[in-house]
């Protein structure tokens, strides 16, 4: 208990600003190194000039971001409610919610990796990925030993998710680092020297994530951290389980479900309508979404800094230090994003250049990035408002403002813009989407009183 009490004091009395950098900067490299899996196996599979290939690792990341999914919908659906609970010391509460998301997290990754050995050509084709048959083949032959560790990467992100809600982003990050690591060692040793090429990228891939998994379920389990319970009396475990919380949990996961998983219907429209193109322009999109990702998870790995700071505070009824976090990070992530979109828009062809040598894949690729810039800097303040309502348990105002820019803007531009501007209507629809959802939220934290949390103070 005393590690517990000590953790309270740390979440509601450390300087806010210092407190959410210090849980940021695991977060951050958390988020980082989500993303250079995806990142990785593009560079290296780019290398070896096949266009095909490179398509195919941005076509399988929709269904990777479905897996993800999963795990956020288990991971915050129950990781607000333990770090809530803390912030109300009911530490033993807090565990029963940690046992429900693991095994919800893990049965359900199971399944998915079931329907997926089951369905895969079916798979690839819902994904976009059937333009060509060997752009159909270059897809199976990289997401068929990803998928073998599906259950581990939902199991591994709810695992992450839970610690990093209860103030221990460090630890959370420990399991991540340790299996990208091993996904970079990996990926030249099996694609050129082994000369495994694609199939080779998803072998390394499926390695790191189960090997992550391993790292954050015994990080769990150690003294001081909430974790599941982990026994050989089912009936104990069942205990944990009930209606009430179960909805809790998948209820408080939503907003982040929802978003992953129309992110991933929302990528695959995309690479249907960049495909028209042919594949040149879809492995320029492939590219650009990597390196455009990379910026917005610094970004998103800040706001995940204030979301243990807002949870726990929220819960401990100290809602000043909820406004001074919130309105912390609106400066910093609009300031950061500014600067990059400004750098990437005048290196445009030095970041293609760096991932192809495809001279049509780079043309198009600078073309997508330098619009996307446009919208970069207004990406904080959305990102921020759905963090804000979902770590206040405003979940129902959460899930609607987080589906805004993938789904409610982004999937009607992607059918109607390419047939009125083609394939620039195609480059449009991202940054459109951001600028609208952007004007949106400023409604939502008004219209729907989503700011009572800050007017407490």
């Amino acid at each position: 208990m005393g590690k517990l009490e000590d953790n309270y004091i740390k979440m509601t009395q450390t300087p806010v600003k210092k407190l959410i950098l210090k849980m940021a900067l695991p977060t951050i490299i958390g988020m980082l190194i989500t993303s250079l899996y995806s990142l990785t196996d593009t560079f290296f599979v780019s290398k070896l000039n096949n266009s095909n290939m490179t398509s195919a690792i941005g076509v399988i990341f929709s269904f990777i971001s479905v897996v993800q999914a999963l795990g956020f919908l288990f991971g915050y659906g129950s990781g607000n409610s333990i770090s809530n609970l803390l912030g109300k010391k009911e530490e033993l509460e807090a565990k029963k919610f940690a046992t429900v998301g693991f095994y919800l997290s893990a049965l359900c990754g199971l399944i998915v990796a079931l329907a997926g050995f089951l369905f895969l050509p079916f798979l690839i084709k819902i994904l976009g990925g059937a333009i060509s048959k060997d752009l159909q083949s270059a897809c199976t032959t990289y997401v068929f030993p990803i998928l073998f560790s599906v259950p581990f990467t939902t199991s591994a992100v709810t695992l992450n998710n839970q610690l990093r809600l209860q103030g221990k982003a460090k630890e959370g990050a420990l399991g991540l680092i340790i299996g990208m690591g091993l996904n970079m060692v990996l990926d030249p040793i099996l694609i050129f020297g082994l000369g495994m090429g694609i199939k080779g990228a998803g072998i390394a891939t499926s390695i790191g994530q189960i090997v992550g998994f391993v790292v954050l379920f015994k990080t769990s389990m150690k003294t001081g951290n909430i974790g599941p319970m982990i026994k050989p009396d089912f009936k104990l475990i069942m205990d944990c389980f009930s209606v009430k919380k179960t909805v809790r949990v998948v209820y408080g996961g939503c907003p982040n479900f929802i978003r992953q998983g129309v992110t991933s219907i929302s990528c695959a429209l995309l690479n249907q309508a960049a495909g028209v193109y042919g594949k040149e322009a879809l492995a320029a999109f492939t590219v650009n979404s990597r390196y455009i990702f990379i910026i917005y998870a610094i970004a998103v790995g800040l706001g995940q800094g204030f979301q243990p700071v807002c949870a726990f505070n929220y819960g401990a009824k100290k809602y000043n230090r909820v406004k001074e976090g919130f309105d912390f990070c609106v400066k910093v992530t609009t300031i950061y994003l500014l600067v990059f979109a400004i750098i990437s828009f005048w290196c445009a062809p030095f970041i293609m250049s760096a991932f192809s040598k495809e001279e049509s894949v780079v043309v198009y690729g600078i073309e997508i990035l330098r619009m996307q810039t446009v919208s970069l800097p207004f990406l904080g303040f959305y990102i921020l408002v759905g963090m804000m309502l979902q770590n206040t348990g405003n979940f129902g105002k959460a899930t609607f403002e987080t589906i805004l820019r993938q789904g409610i803007f982004f999937i009607p531009l992607v059918l109607v813009l390419p047939r009125l501007f083609g394939f620039v209507g195609v480059a449009m629809v991202a940054p459109t989407s951001d600028i609208l959802s952007f004007i949106a939220a400023l409604f939502i934290l008004g219209a729907f009183k989503a700011n009572k949390v800050i007017e407490k103070a």
